[in-house]
C-alpha cells in the first residue's frame, strides 16, 4: 500500500484505536485534520454507519478489510482466511514439519474460525 502511493506522491500514516471506541474517534478527527484523501481499515466495532457517513459527506474515501459485518458507506476487500492457513500448514509440511500446532484466541470473529478450519 506505502509503495503504491508513494510512487502516487501520497503519504501513508499508520495508526491503531486499539478497539477502544473514543480512541477512534479522535484518531478520525485527527486524521481529517491532517486533510487526508482516503483510509484503509480493519473492521472496528465501534465505527458506527454515522462516522463513515461524515467521511463519505468529507470525501474521504473508506476501505474497510473483511468486513463481515456489511458496513455501509465503504468499500470492502476480503482475505481468503481458510487458504492462507492452509497454504502456511502445506508449506510447514513440505519443508518437513510434523508436528505443526496453532495458537488462535479465544474469539468468534469469523476470519478467526475461517482460519481455524484452514488449519484443522
Amino acid at each position: 500500500v506505502e509503495d503504491y502511493f508513494f510512487d502516487r506522491d501520497f503519504s501513508v500514516i499508520m495508526a491503531s484505536c486499539d478497539n477502544d471506541a473514543p480512541k477512534n474517534t479522535k484518531l478520525i478527527n485527527m486524521l481529517k485534520k491532517q486533510n487526508i484523501r482516503g483510509l484503509i481499515q480493519f473492521p472496528q466495532p465501534n465505527t458506527s454507519e454515522e462516522t463513515l457517513r461524515l467521511l463519505e459527506q468529507e470525501n474521504i474515501f473508506t476501505v474497510i478489510m473483511d468486513d463481515y459485518v456489511q458496513t455501509p458507506n465503504a468499500t470492502k476487500t476480503y482475505f481468503n482466511n481458510r487458504g492462507g492457513a492452509r497454504i502456511a500448514v502445506k508449506h510447514l509440511i513440505e519443508q518437513g514439519h510434523s508436528r505443526i500446532g496453532a495458537i488462535f484466541p479465544k474469539t468468534r470473529k469469523p476470519y478467526m474460525q475461517e482460519r481455524f478450519e484452514g488449519f484443522s
